[in-house]
This record gives structure tokens, C-alpha cells and sequence, in this order.
């Protein structure tokens, strides 16, 4: 291991080992459920975190179109990314006191800031979903995902599958499928049907998955 690797592996340690104070202090509260909030960077992981919990959004004009912003004094955390950058660099976590649910709202895959934050978002992941109890995992896919032949959809659930293969059964039973951005697709249901996937994300899939459009 070179100087450059020994630093990323010491700071994303030095990460862990901080969000994992975070976690449990946020476990601390009567929770009746864990939601967590897992995809792809882009896939708009942080704006369904605000859309759940009632948070009114401020829409404006933005270079390609309306864009959605966070009000200045929202109580819930996070930043909604509009460039080709990722925002989320540690799990945004906010526990709803009405609903009793606490929501972590995960960096996303293929992150834009290089392998050592992709490797700090695996760890914060797989903290998550081993500390929390009670949980329910909201995959989220974004329309892109399934165009261009489903590429981006098929690499990110088979990054999800290898991460928490050692919680296969347990995410079986706790996942739940949401599609976000929806514009061209009517039915996502029918469009992963086309999608040639190997037979443990087809099986996983079809047998495991609700799906929410």
C-alpha cells in the first residue's frame, strides 16, 4: 500500500468511526422503524427524503429546466445535486418525532469524488444496515438508469446484492423498489422485464421486490 492509499484508508476510518457516534446517537430515540435510503448518485435519494417527511421544496429556474432547492430553514438535512458532482458524502440522518421512523439518506453509488469515497460509502452503508433495527431498505432507481439498455440499473443492483450479501435473506424481506423521474416509462414493471439480468438479480427481483412507481 502506497502513501496515497494508507491516507484515503485513514480518513475514511477517521469517517467511520465519527458517523458511527452519529448512528447511535440517533438510535437513542424511540424508534419504531429505520427507513434507509439507498441508489446510484442522481437518483434523487435526498429529495425523497425531504418529500417524505411533508417538507415544501422551493421550485426554481434552472439552467435545463425547474429545479428543486431546500429551504434555507429546513429542519431536515441535505443538499439536492444539480451538476454531474455528487453531494452526499456522509448519510443524512433525520428522525421524524410524529412518524417515530429514522430516515439515512446514503451517499449514492458510483460517486463522483474517486474510490476512496466510494469505499467510505460502503462502510457507512454497511454500518447502517448492521447497527439499525427495524429497517426497511428504499432502493431508489431513476428512470436514466433504465435507458441506454439498463446498464447503469444493472451495475447498480449487482453492487447492491455484493454489499449486503451477507443480509441477502434479510434484505429480501426489508426492500422495497421506487422509481424516481419518471417521464418516458409507463410501467416500470414491464421495462425491467426486458432487461437481460444474471438469474440472482432476476430472481431477487421478481420474487423479493415491491415495486413503487
Amino acid at each position: 500500500m502506497n502513501d496515497c492509499d494508507a491516507k484515503v484508508f485513514s480518513e475514511v476510518k477517521s469517517k467511520g468511526s465519527a458517523f458511527r457516534v452519529k448512528l447511535d446517537a440517533a438510535n437513542q430515540n424511540s424508534i419504531q422503524k429505520t427507513h434507509i435510503l439507498f441508489g446510484a448518485t442522481g437518483s434523487g435519494k435526498t429529495t425523497l427524503l425531504h418529500l417524505l417527511n411533508e417538507d415544501q421544496l422551493i421550485v426554481q429556474d434552472g439552467d435545463r429546466g425547474p429545479i428543486l432547492k431546500i429551504r434555507d430553514n429546513s429542519i431536515i438535512p441535505g443538499i439536492i445535486g444539480h451538476s454531474v458532482n455528487s453531494e452526499t458524502s456522509e448519510p443524512n440522518l433525520y428522525y421524524n418525532q410524529r412518524t417515530r421512523i429514522l430516515y439515512i439518506d446514503c451517499p449514492g453509488q458510483e460517486d463522483t469524488h474517486g474510490w476512496g469515497q466510494d469505499l467510505a460509502n460502503a462502510f457507512y452503508c454497511l454500518n447502517v444496515f448492521s447497527l439499525c433495527r427495524s429497517k426497511i431498505l428504499l432502493y431508489i432507481v431513476s428512470e436514466y438508469e433504465i435507458q441506454s439498455r439498463a446498464v447503469g440499473f444493472r451495475n447498480s443492483l449487482k453492487q447492491l446484492l455484493r454489499l449486503f450479501e451477507n443480509h441477502t435473506e434479510e434484505l429480501k424481506n426489508n426492500c422495497y423498489l421506487i422509481f424516481t423521474m419518471k417521464i418516458y416509462i409507463q410501467d416500470f414493471s414491464l421495462a425491467i422485464k426486458d432487461i437481460n439480468l444474471d438469474p440472482i438479480c432476476m430472481e431477487f427481483l421478481t420474487l423479493s421486490l415491491p415495486i413503487i412507481e
